[in-house]
């Protein structure tokens, strides 16, 4: 499910990351899409091979929903050239409906 909240200090900080060594040191797991938590700084990395694009960020989306952890996402590090704020919310909407789908049908008796 998406939430909409104002920065909460006990949900991680989900942020992506393209090469070892930002901000991390060597600590990031260096396999594509794999998500690396500190704890202690509240903050967790997805490592991103390639640059965010419009091929790539269902699989980007994906992952992060379907993670068993709830993440704040600070989306303005998600965005590129190419995808903005707006299509990644767009995005993660239809990713999720599409997660969170009940399909159902209706049998006469």
């Amino acid at each position: 499910m998406i939430k909409i909240i104002e920065k909460n200090k006990d949900i991680f900080i989900l942020k992506p990351i393209f090469k070892v060594g930002e901000n991390t040191g060597k600590l990031i797991l260096e396999e594509n899409l794999e998500i690396t938590e500190f704890p202690e700084r509240k903050e967790a990395f997805i490592f991103l091979k390639n640059k965010i694009s419009k091929c790539n960020i269902e699989k980007v989306l994906k992952k992060i929903i379907s993670s068993k952890r709830e993440y704040q996402i600070d989306l303005s590090l998600f965005e590129s050239e190419k995808i903005s704020k707006k299509d990644l919310i767009s995005y993660f909407y239809e990713i999720d409906l599409e997660n969170n789908k009940n399909i159902f049908s209706l049998k006469e008796k």
